[in-house]
């Protein structure tokens, strides 16, 4: 299974991207929402891991751009995120994470 992550921290980004392929999984890993949608119209993945937080393109705008695409039917998505105010966790459910 193809993996996209998308996270600006590179040290948090290393990490995900070695636990995944150490989990037998194959890894594309991006500093931004940007680069990862780029990639992601090129070809869909199966599961997109996004920071909420990030520059150019934030996470939860990747995922809108992901569900409003008509390819995503299929693809699962994971939003990260420090945020916990309730109204934070509804935009992420409601965006389509």
């Amino acid at each position: 299974m193809r993996i996209i992550i998308a996270e600006d921290q590179a040290v948090e980004r290393q990490i995900l991207e070695a636990g995944l392929r150490k989990s037998g999984f194959e890894v594309e890993a991006f500093p931004d929402g940007r680069a990862a949608w780029e990639r992601f119209q090129e070809e869909p993945a199966c599961l997109v891991v996004s920071d909420w937080m990030m520059p150019r393109v934030d996470g939860l705008e990747l995922i809108r751009r992901i569900r409003g695409s008509g390819v995503a039917r299929h693809t699962y998505t994971i939003l990260l995120t420090a945020r916990s105010e309730k109204n934070d966790d509804v935009s992420g459910l409601a965006a389509g994470a």
